[in-house]
């Protein structure tokens, strides 16, 4: 009996063992669920923060480990956001895209900045305008310091004024040669004239002292001296000898029927130039009208006398030009 007993419970326990021994599936490990972690981690925060609170004699301050947190939280919401957004008509990256700074205008220059700024800085700058309103500026004559020659001030343009007529003579050794200036501003006349079909030549220039005495000495051998006074200088007394003067082309009468001699009487004062002895002034200048002859004074005196339409003794408030006395040789 005691046998049969003991059998019985030896098969009962290997029975049991043998159901022990069988593999059974483990517990699956938690789903890192950020939902349930972030509220864990919250909860634990809160926790902390209410056992900071309870110490007494301590302030709390933010934590920074729950900014983290925070960002998170921002982070899983923006798909939510963008659904939404998108469920308006709204495009997600419309609503996550942040706003732009534009840059100064200073350093990133639109196209069309650039290609005015490129103008700006290629542009030439702007010649100073004459009275007459063209394009450059002729200067006022030199002005030399030497006895024997006498200048008078404009009083309208403040320009010096060397005289040369039958009433102010130059000394002898006075010889400047044609003055750059006159040359200069001649050249640009002629250019301008040639633009227009107009033939300008500088037929007789600059005549120091001696070369007028021949010049002179001539006519009044051929006509007598007091023709000779009527349309030829005496030495010492002519205009070719300050080296501003120039006579054009065939230098007598028939030049004034030209189409150069009118066009030259319109335009000479844009050059600085001005017809020395007008028609109908010759009790004033003492000489014959002669359009082909051009003194150069400058842009300013210039237009003055053009647009008086006189001559320079008359704007001068000169007296007119005469000899003191009759020619000796």
């Amino acid at each position: 009996m005691k046998k049969i007993l003991l059998i019985t419970t030896v098969c009962t326990f290997l029975i049991a063992c043998a159901s022990c021994g069988k593999d059974e599936p483990l517990p699956k490990p938690p789903v890192d669920n950020p939902a349930v972690t972030q509220s864990t981690e919250e909860a634990e925060t809160a926790s902390a923060e209410t056992q900071t609170e309870n110490v007494p004699g301590e302030t709390s301050a933010p934590s920074e480990a729950a900014q983290p947190d925070e960002t998170t939280e921002e982070a899983q919401d923006a798909p939510d956001a963008t659904q939404a957004a998108a469920s308006d008509g709204q495009t997600a990256q419309t609503a996550a895209a942040p706003v732009a700074t534009k840059a100064p205008a200073s350093q990133t220059p639109s196209k069309s900045q650039e290609a005015t700024r490129a103008q700006e800085t290629t542009r030439a700058p702007e010649a100073t305008k004459a009275p007459a309103q063209n394009d450059f500026y002729a200067p006022p004559p030199p002005v030399y310091d030497i006895p024997g020659l006498t200048y008078i001030t404009d009083p309208n343009t403040g320009v010096k004024i060397l005289l040369a007529s039958k009433s102010y003579s130059m000394p002898a050794d006075f010889a400047p040669g044609l003055e750059d200036v006159t040359l200069e501003y001649f050249n640009k006349m002629q250019s301008d004239a040639a633009a227009q079909g107009l033939y300008l030549q500088l037929s007789s220039g600059y005549r120091s002292y001696y070369d007028q005495q021949i010049v002179y000495g001539g006519y009044v051998y051929d006509v007598g001296s007091d023709v000779a006074d009527t349309f030829s200088a005496r030495p010492g007394y002519s205009e070719h000898q300050t080296g501003l003067v120039i006579d054009l082309n065939s230098i007598d009468d028939s030049f004034g029927y030209t189409p150069e001699a009118a066009w030259v009487a319109e335009h000479a004062h844009e050059y600085g130039f001005i017809i020395r002895y007008p028609d109908g002034m010759e009790g004033i200048t003492g000489y014959k009208y002669e359009p082909w002859h051009i003194r150069y004074v400058g842009s300013e005196v210039a237009t003055e006398i053009y647009n008086r339409q006189t001559c320079l003794e008359t704007y001068l408030g000169l007296p007119n030009s005469e000899y003191s006395g009759a020619y000796t040789g």
